[in-house]
Protein backbone atom coordinates (compact mmCIF):
# COMPACT_ATOMS: atom_id res chain seq x y z
CA UNK A 1 0.00 0.00 0.00
CA UNK A 2 2.89 2.37 0.77
CA UNK A 3 4.19 2.87 -2.78
CA UNK A 4 5.74 5.33 -5.25
CA UNK A 5 2.36 7.93 -4.84
CA UNK A 6 3.20 9.35 -1.47
CA UNK A 7 6.24 10.77 -3.12
CA UNK A 8 5.21 12.08 -6.33
CA UNK A 9 1.38 12.89 -5.80
CA UNK A 10 2.19 15.75 -2.99
CA UNK A 11 2.91 18.39 -5.68
CA UNK A 12 -0.64 17.26 -8.04
CA UNK A 13 -2.45 17.72 -4.64
CA UNK A 14 -0.94 21.24 -3.74
CA UNK A 15 -1.73 22.75 -6.95
CA UNK A 16 -5.44 21.38 -6.96
CA UNK A 17 -5.54 22.69 -2.81
CA UNK A 18 -3.42 25.19 -2.68
CA UNK A 19 -4.17 25.22 1.26
CA UNK A 20 -2.28 23.60 3.71
CA UNK A 21 -5.22 22.74 6.02
CA UNK A 22 -7.21 21.64 3.11
CA UNK A 23 -3.81 19.67 1.84
CA UNK A 24 -3.58 17.80 4.88
CA UNK A 25 -7.42 17.21 4.70
CA UNK A 26 -7.57 15.28 1.55
CA UNK A 27 -4.93 13.14 2.70
CA UNK A 28 -7.20 12.32 6.23
CA UNK A 29 -10.49 12.11 4.00
CA UNK A 30 -8.61 9.83 1.71
CA UNK A 31 -7.58 7.75 4.07
CA UNK A 32 -11.16 7.81 6.06
CA UNK A 33 -12.43 6.42 2.29
CA UNK A 34 -9.61 4.00 2.65
CA UNK A 35 -10.45 2.59 5.97
CA UNK A 36 -13.95 2.53 5.26
CA UNK A 37 -13.65 0.17 1.90
CA UNK A 38 -11.07 -1.98 4.42
CA UNK A 39 -13.69 -2.13 6.50
CA UNK A 40 -16.60 -3.32 3.92
CA UNK A 41 -13.77 -5.67 2.80
CA UNK A 42 -13.26 -7.21 6.12
CA UNK A 43 -16.87 -7.62 6.05
CA UNK A 44 -17.19 -9.75 2.82
CA UNK A 45 -13.44 -11.04 3.39
CA UNK A 46 -15.30 -12.80 6.73
CA UNK A 47 -18.42 -13.79 4.87
CA UNK A 48 -16.12 -15.38 2.03
CA UNK A 49 -12.91 -16.25 2.99
CA UNK A 50 -11.71 -17.69 -0.68
CA UNK A 51 -8.74 -15.72 -2.78
CA UNK A 52 -9.79 -13.30 -5.23
CA UNK A 53 -11.15 -10.01 -3.06
CA UNK A 54 -13.72 -8.78 -5.42
CA UNK A 55 -14.01 -11.81 -8.09
CA UNK A 56 -15.44 -13.64 -5.12
CA UNK A 57 -17.82 -11.02 -4.06
CA UNK A 58 -19.19 -10.20 -7.30
CA UNK A 59 -19.64 -13.85 -8.55
CA UNK A 60 -21.48 -14.58 -5.48
CA UNK A 61 -23.56 -11.50 -5.40
CA UNK A 62 -24.47 -10.53 -9.58
CA UNK A 63 -22.73 -13.93 -10.93
CA UNK A 64 -19.90 -14.95 -13.15
CA UNK A 65 -20.18 -12.31 -15.68
CA UNK A 66 -19.61 -9.49 -13.49
CA UNK A 67 -17.11 -11.51 -11.83
CA UNK A 68 -14.70 -12.25 -15.35
CA UNK A 69 -15.01 -8.47 -15.92
CA UNK A 70 -13.43 -7.02 -13.15
CA UNK A 71 -10.84 -10.09 -13.12
CA UNK A 72 -9.75 -9.30 -16.50
CA UNK A 73 -9.95 -5.34 -16.14
CA UNK A 74 -7.51 -6.10 -12.90
CA UNK A 75 -5.18 -8.32 -15.07
CA UNK A 76 -4.61 -6.17 -18.12
CA UNK A 77 -5.19 -2.90 -16.44
CA UNK A 78 -5.69 -2.14 -12.61
CA UNK A 79 -2.84 -5.20 -11.49
CA UNK A 80 -0.30 -4.57 -13.93
CA UNK A 81 -0.49 -0.92 -14.13
CA UNK A 82 0.25 -0.49 -10.88
CA UNK A 83 3.13 -3.37 -11.00
CA UNK A 84 4.60 -1.80 -14.25
CA UNK A 85 4.33 1.96 -12.65
CA UNK A 86 5.78 1.31 -9.07
CA UNK A 87 8.68 -1.06 -11.24
CA UNK A 88 9.59 1.72 -13.25
CA UNK A 89 9.63 4.53 -10.18
CA UNK A 90 12.29 1.83 -8.06
CA UNK A 91 14.55 2.01 -11.63
CA UNK A 92 14.00 5.59 -11.50
CA UNK A 93 15.01 5.94 -7.72
CA UNK A 94 17.85 3.40 -7.86
CA UNK A 95 19.05 5.90 -10.68
CA UNK A 96 20.27 8.12 -8.15
CA UNK A 97 22.98 5.88 -7.24
CA UNK A 98 23.49 3.94 -10.02
CA UNK A 99 22.90 6.60 -13.10
CA UNK A 100 22.75 3.49 -15.47
CA UNK A 101 19.50 2.37 -13.76
CA UNK A 102 17.37 4.78 -14.94
CA UNK A 103 18.95 5.28 -18.33
CA UNK A 104 15.77 5.40 -20.85
CA UNK A 105 17.63 5.24 -24.12
CA UNK A 106 16.68 2.86 -26.51
CA UNK A 107 18.54 -0.16 -27.09
CA UNK A 108 16.08 -2.46 -28.63
CA UNK A 109 12.63 -1.95 -30.50
CA UNK A 110 9.73 -4.53 -31.10
CA UNK A 111 7.51 -2.72 -33.65
CA UNK A 112 4.54 -3.95 -32.43
CA UNK A 113 1.45 -2.04 -34.40
CA UNK A 114 -0.01 0.41 -32.55
CA UNK A 115 1.99 -0.41 -29.42
CA UNK A 116 5.84 -0.61 -30.27
CA UNK A 117 8.01 -2.38 -27.42
CA UNK A 118 10.94 -0.37 -26.46
CA UNK A 119 13.58 -1.66 -24.18
CA UNK A 120 16.05 0.65 -22.34
CA UNK A 121 18.12 -0.19 -19.21
CA UNK A 122 15.37 1.43 -17.34
CA UNK A 123 12.77 -1.22 -18.48
CA UNK A 124 15.56 -3.68 -18.27
CA UNK A 125 16.04 -2.50 -14.59
CA UNK A 126 11.89 -2.39 -13.88
CA UNK A 127 11.83 -5.97 -15.50
CA UNK A 128 14.44 -8.04 -13.46
CA UNK A 129 12.23 -6.41 -9.75
CA UNK A 130 9.24 -8.03 -11.35
CA UNK A 131 10.36 -11.29 -12.56
CA UNK A 132 12.53 -11.32 -9.33
CA UNK A 133 9.62 -10.62 -6.89
CA UNK A 134 7.36 -13.29 -9.12
CA UNK A 135 9.95 -15.96 -8.61
CA UNK A 136 9.92 -15.20 -4.91
CA UNK A 137 6.48 -15.68 -4.97
CA UNK A 138 6.39 -18.57 -7.09
CA UNK A 139 8.63 -20.64 -4.59
CA UNK A 140 5.89 -20.90 -1.95
CA UNK A 141 3.79 -18.83 0.59
CA UNK A 142 7.30 -19.33 2.90
CA UNK A 143 9.71 -17.68 0.69
CA UNK A 144 7.12 -15.38 0.03
CA UNK A 145 6.20 -14.25 3.29
CA UNK A 146 9.78 -13.67 4.61
CA UNK A 147 10.44 -11.45 1.79
CA UNK A 148 7.67 -9.15 1.51
CA UNK A 149 7.34 -8.81 5.02
CA UNK A 150 10.83 -8.00 5.39
CA UNK A 151 10.23 -5.05 2.79
CA UNK A 152 7.29 -3.84 4.37
CA UNK A 153 8.92 -3.68 8.28
CA UNK A 154 12.10 -1.99 6.73
CA UNK A 155 9.64 0.62 4.18
CA UNK A 156 7.67 1.81 7.67
CA UNK A 157 10.26 1.96 9.71
CA UNK A 158 12.30 3.91 7.68
CA UNK A 159 9.63 6.07 6.99
CA UNK A 160 8.07 6.71 10.72
CA UNK A 161 12.14 7.62 11.71
CA UNK A 162 12.14 9.84 8.42
CA UNK A 163 9.00 11.70 9.73
CA UNK A 164 10.30 11.55 13.90
CA UNK A 165 13.61 12.68 13.30
CA UNK A 166 12.48 15.46 10.58
CA UNK A 167 10.07 16.86 13.08
CA UNK A 168 12.13 16.81 16.30
CA UNK A 169 15.09 17.38 15.14
CA UNK A 170 14.98 19.21 11.66
CA UNK A 171 14.95 22.91 11.41
CA UNK A 172 11.62 24.07 9.33
CA UNK A 173 8.95 25.90 10.58
CA UNK A 174 4.99 25.39 11.56
CA UNK A 175 4.35 28.60 10.16
CA UNK A 176 4.60 27.36 7.12
CA UNK A 177 0.56 25.55 8.21
CA UNK A 178 -1.17 28.98 7.85
CA UNK A 179 0.79 30.35 4.60
CA UNK A 180 -1.65 30.69 1.78
CA UNK A 181 -1.48 31.98 -1.42
CA UNK A 182 -3.38 34.87 -2.22
CA UNK A 183 -4.58 33.56 -5.64
CA UNK A 184 -5.60 29.66 -4.30
CA UNK A 185 -7.78 28.00 -6.45
CA UNK A 186 -9.08 24.40 -5.81
CA UNK A 187 -10.27 21.87 -7.39
CA UNK A 188 -11.16 19.04 -5.03
CA UNK A 189 -12.58 16.45 -7.38
CA UNK A 190 -8.42 16.33 -9.17
CA UNK A 191 -7.07 15.85 -5.00
CA UNK A 192 -9.19 13.06 -4.08
CA UNK A 193 -8.73 10.93 -7.61
CA UNK A 194 -5.04 11.59 -6.92
CA UNK A 195 -5.10 10.37 -3.41
CA UNK A 196 -6.87 7.93 -3.67
CA UNK A 197 -4.51 6.54 -6.46
CA UNK A 198 -1.79 7.11 -3.31
CA UNK A 199 -3.86 5.06 -0.93
CA UNK A 200 -4.68 2.17 -3.50
CA UNK A 201 -4.07 -1.31 -1.74
CA UNK A 202 -5.92 -1.18 0.98
CA UNK A 203 -7.75 -4.05 0.13
CA UNK A 204 -5.00 -6.18 -0.36
CA UNK A 205 -5.46 -8.32 2.17
CA UNK A 206 -8.84 -9.85 0.88
CA UNK A 207 -7.22 -11.37 -2.21
CA UNK A 208 -5.28 -14.11 -0.14
CA UNK A 209 -7.78 -14.64 2.63
CA UNK A 210 -8.05 -18.33 1.76
CA UNK A 211 -3.92 -18.34 2.80
CA UNK A 212 -4.50 -16.70 5.94
CA UNK A 213 -4.90 -18.52 9.27
CA UNK A 214 -7.91 -18.02 10.94
CA UNK A 215 -9.72 -15.23 8.18
CA UNK A 216 -12.69 -14.59 10.35
CA UNK A 217 -10.18 -12.59 12.92
CA UNK A 218 -6.84 -12.07 10.81
CA UNK A 219 -8.54 -10.46 7.53
CA UNK A 220 -10.29 -7.71 9.33
CA UNK A 221 -7.34 -7.11 11.71
CA UNK A 222 -5.06 -6.94 8.66
CA UNK A 223 -7.01 -4.41 6.97
CA UNK A 224 -7.81 -2.34 9.86
CA UNK A 225 -4.51 -1.97 11.42
CA UNK A 226 -2.36 -1.85 7.76
CA UNK A 227 -4.91 0.78 6.53
CA UNK A 228 -5.15 2.92 9.75
CA UNK A 229 -0.87 2.34 10.06
CA UNK A 230 -0.50 4.13 6.29
CA UNK A 231 -3.41 6.80 6.91
CA UNK A 232 -0.56 7.93 10.02
CA UNK A 233 2.52 7.49 8.25
CA UNK A 234 0.56 9.26 5.11
CA UNK A 235 -0.27 12.54 7.42
CA UNK A 236 2.80 12.22 9.08
CA UNK A 237 4.96 12.58 6.12
CA UNK A 238 2.88 15.31 4.44
CA UNK A 239 2.86 17.21 8.02
CA UNK A 240 6.88 17.24 7.45
CA UNK A 241 6.59 18.43 4.09
CA UNK A 242 4.75 21.65 4.88
CA UNK A 243 7.07 22.10 7.85
CA UNK A 244 9.90 22.01 5.25
CA UNK A 245 8.54 23.83 2.39
CA UNK A 246 5.79 26.42 2.24
CA UNK A 247 2.48 24.97 0.19
CA UNK A 248 3.51 27.16 -2.95
CA UNK A 249 6.59 25.85 -3.22
CA UNK A 250 5.17 22.15 -2.99
CA UNK A 251 3.20 23.30 -5.33
CA UNK A 252 5.53 24.92 -7.96
CA UNK A 253 7.63 21.73 -7.62
CA UNK A 254 6.11 20.35 -10.75
CA UNK A 255 6.89 16.49 -11.78
CA UNK A 256 9.67 16.87 -8.87
CA UNK A 257 9.51 14.37 -5.94
CA UNK A 258 9.33 16.20 -2.93
CA UNK A 259 12.04 15.23 -1.24
CA UNK A 260 14.02 16.54 -3.60
CA UNK A 261 12.00 19.51 -3.89
CA UNK A 262 12.92 20.17 -0.07
CA UNK A 263 16.46 19.41 -0.71
CA UNK A 264 16.55 22.01 -3.26
CA UNK A 265 18.85 25.09 -2.02
CA UNK A 266 16.19 27.45 -2.82
CA UNK A 267 13.36 26.21 -0.67
CA UNK A 268 15.91 23.84 1.47
CA UNK A 269 17.37 26.58 3.69
CA UNK A 270 15.11 30.00 3.63
CA UNK A 271 16.29 33.46 5.49
CA UNK A 272 14.52 34.00 9.11
CA UNK A 273 13.84 37.18 10.12
CA UNK A 274 12.79 35.81 13.51
CA UNK A 275 16.14 34.56 13.53
CA UNK A 276 18.49 37.59 12.81
CA UNK A 277 19.94 39.58 10.01
CA UNK A 278 21.77 36.50 8.30
CA UNK A 279 20.19 33.32 9.70
CA UNK A 280 19.18 31.04 7.82
CA UNK A 281 16.69 28.31 8.59
CA UNK A 282 16.96 24.85 6.89
CA UNK A 283 14.66 22.41 6.52
CA UNK A 284 15.00 18.78 7.73
CA UNK A 285 15.45 17.41 3.84
CA UNK A 286 18.21 19.61 3.57
CA UNK A 287 19.78 18.45 6.44
CA UNK A 288 19.09 14.90 5.36
CA UNK A 289 20.76 15.56 2.14
CA UNK A 290 24.24 17.04 3.85
CA UNK A 291 24.11 13.67 5.85
CA UNK A 292 24.01 11.63 2.91
CA UNK A 293 26.97 13.55 1.03
CA UNK A 294 28.94 13.73 3.93
CA UNK A 295 32.65 12.09 3.51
Amino acid sequence: MIGVGIFITPQIIAQAVPHPIGFLAVWLGGGLLAFAGAMAYAELGTLRPRSGGEYVYLREGFGPLAAFLTGWTSFVAGFAGAIAAGALGAADYLGRFVPAASDATPILTIPVPGLPLIFSPRTLVALTAIFGLALVHIRGLGPGRIVQNTLAAIKVGALALFVAIGLGVGRGSFSHLSAVPSDAVFNWPLAFIVVMFSYSGWNAAAYVAEEIREPGRNVPRALALGTAAVVVIYLGLNVLYLYAAPIGEIARGGQTEIAMLACSPRSACRRSRSSGAGARRCSPWSSCCSAASAP
